[in-house]
């Protein structure tokens, strides 16, 4: 069938299932047939649109875009915007702005679904594995909370310029103003609400953790803390995913203010205390507000055994590890006093420093499955690991795969040092630590020429001042012999 003898109902069945508003207005003008059956009903072609690219949770969505919207517009009372979700489900879209935040925002939300599939639903799967209903909940209450926190500025803004300068509230006391909000919704759905919340604010202390975001940058009269991440909305955190923000950058729609203390924890308590709902029974209640099931709930650690079920780590998830194991951390590991040497560890720590599709977690994990086995090692890149047992293999292989890493990387030749890893003048001389290889067990390490004289002296001064061997307990030469085939020596810790 050629495309011209299609019907004006096929057309407008099409037309109702594009995906996204940049295909839907290319439609309409590429072809004439197209604009002519958009032309009879364009407001319900773009509503179904509409649904196509939010959901279920149009009206909750609509309801946001509206309120930010009136918010700029100087002189507007922006509460006016706030109708109720009900009076949206048959309203008509506004094209353009509106049509173009819907969009921007649905894509948001997509995003933070995805991430909290794969933390509480299945960890195997990047992309989202909610049902229809439970991503309907989670929708719904991410755009309420965005609501929430946008309702709460645009009141901070107009108390700010108010006129009258006699009524002072307390801070806390200001926070509920903000209660009739929450309290327009049932207690399931603030559930949701207080579940979205929580999720955020594990997402924010993940940018924070994996350096994305420096802890130290100056917001508000103080420093930026998860408060002021999950204050600046879901858009924030959702940037703060995928870039990383210094000292010298701006925090995409952070607010100048900071962040009020217990901004949402306040006003909800409240709510909930009106509601007879303790703090028991909300606690109760989160983890099942929007999630029904979880897949692998009940998984082991295949090394230890602990049912850790969705906080397992495997091949699927290795990517979100450094929010939880910083690089810092990891360093932390190695053996003696390689922690200390930033020649060693900067430049990992460097390449790690980006977001995580910068730095090929897997690879590394992979690498490190891959080492020789140590004795009794029972390491597989296909089994599940709790984070204990993750950080139990970088301490016995994190030292190995950091040579080989930096050999690759720099590809330098270096001479070992005689002390090897427990080499303490790496920690203070840098040019010591560039010029020679410490990251080889002492034992495995070539003896100079001169080993025997060196030892003899040095054994020979740890035991005429006592203090010199508590300093230097780390390494004692016991014991130093030659064979045919050259020097070697043998090291021990007393």
């Amino acid at each position: 069938m050629h495309f011209t003898e299609l019907s004006d109902d096929v057309i407008d069945h099409i037309l109702t299932r594009i995906p996204d508003f940049k295909t839907y207005t290319a439609a309409i003008r590429a072809s004439k047939q197209f604009y002519t059956v958009w032309n009879r009903h364009p407001k319900s072609t773009l509503r179904a649109v509409a649904w196509n690219v939010v959901g279920p949770a149009l009206p909750s969505a609509l309801r946001l875009v509206r309120f930010l919207s009136a918010a700029v517009h100087h002189g507007e009372d922006a509460s006016s915007a706030l109708k109720d979700e009900a009076l949206l489900v048959h309203e008509d879209i506004e094209t353009g702005h509106e049509c173009r935040l819907l969009q921007h925002h649905a894509q948001v939300v997509q995003k933070l679904e995805d991430l909290f599939s794969r933390r509480n639903k299945d960890r195997m799967s990047p992309t989202s594995r909610l049902s229809e209903v439970e991503s309907y909940r989670f929708h719904r209450a991410v755009y309420r909370f965005w609501l929430y926190v946008a309702y709460m500025k645009e009141r901070r803004n107009q108390d700010d310029h108010s006129d009258d300068d006699n009524v002072l509230l307390p801070a806390q006391d200001e926070l509920l103003d903000c209660a009739p909000l929450l309290d327009s919704f049932p207690s399931d759905e603030l559930y949701e609400i207080d579940r979205v919340y929580s999720f955020l604010q594990e997402t924010a202390q993940w940018i924070l953790h994996a350096g994305l975001v420096d802890m130290f940058h100056g917001i508000g009269g103080g420093t930026l803390n998860e408060t002021v991440l999950i204050y600046s909305g879901p858009e924030t955190i959702s940037v703060c995913l995928e870039t990383r923000i210094m000292a010298n950058n701006n925090v995409p729609l952070a607010d100048v203010l900071g962040a009020p203390h217990r901004f949402f924890e306040r006003p909800l308590g409240h709510v909930l205390e009106k509601r007879q709902i303790s703090a028991a029974m909300l606690d109760e209640r989160r983890p099942k507000a929007i999630i029904d099931s979880v897949i692998g709930e009940d998984d082991t650690c295949d090394a230890c055994g602990a049912p850790e079920g969705t906080h397992l780590w495997g091949t699927t998830n290795w990517n979100l590890l450094k929010g939880y194991f910083p690089p810092r951390d990891m360093c932390n590991c190695l053996e003696a006093n390689l922690p200390h040497n930033t020649v060693e560890t900067r430049p990992l720590t460097a390449a790690m420093a980006g977001p995580v599709k910068n730095f090929d977690y897997n690879g590394m994990m992979e690498e490190m499955f891959g080492l020789e086995p140590d004795e009794n090692d029972t390491w597989s890149k296909d089994s599940w690991y709790c984070l204990s047992c993750v950080k139990q293999l970088f301490r016995r292989r994190f030292r190995k795969w950091l040579f080989l890493w930096k050999s690759r990387t720099t590809g330098e030749v270096q001479e070992d040092c005689w002390y090897g890893y427990h080499c303490r003048t790496q920690m203070w001389k840098r040019a010591h630590a560039a010029k020679l290889n410490v990251s080889l067990g002492p034992a495995a390490c070539s003896a100079a020429p001169g080993w025997l004289t060196i030892a003899a002296s040095h054994s020979a001064s740890l035991r005429t001042n006592p203090r010199r061997w508590a300093c230097n307990a780390q390494l004692m030469v016991i014991a130093a012999y030659t064979r045919s085939s050259g020097t070697e020596c043998a090291v021990f810790t007393p």
